[in-house]
């Protein structure tokens, strides 16, 4: 995280920078940045994401820094998705939808996570 003298808050990963400016059409990726702070429409694959996506890897990067450990630690993608469904809820066939991606897809119906929210789980690392 970069924060400038106004309090401006920056994320920044210097091993994968690229720049969108000279490609406006650019085909993004989801291998953007280190899969625990990924969001989950980065990690489903979709064609078009943007400021939302930073601010989930914010929400991660200060979880991180408030419980001294990370919020979702995943082995792998689908683990990756996996955690981070067991904390928001399974999403919805309109959600998948809106990803505009082929593997989102796939990647939902291999999970192994109940279809409803866990959140409270996540109180404990706060507690006094």
């Amino acid at each position: 995280m970069l924060v400038n003298s106004n309090c401006a808050i920056k994320l920044c990963d210097f091993g994968l920078v690229r720049s969108l400016k000279a490609r406006q059409q650019a085909v993004l990726t989801e291998g953007v940045a280190t899969r625990w702070y990924r969001s989950p429409e980065v990690l489903l694959g979709s064609k078009s994401y943007s400021t939302p996506a930073d601010i989930w890897s914010l929400g991660c990067i200060i979880y991180e820094m408030l419980a001294q450990k990370p919020l979702f630690p995943g082995s792998c993608t689908l683990d990756q998705i996996e955690k981070i469904c067991a904390f928001t809820g399974y999403p919805t066939e309109e959600d998948i939808a809106s990803l505009d991606s082929e593997i989102s897809s796939s990647l939902i119906k291999e999970m192994k996570v109940s279809s409803s929210a866990n959140s409270t789980m996540f109180l404990k690392d706060f507690a006094p």
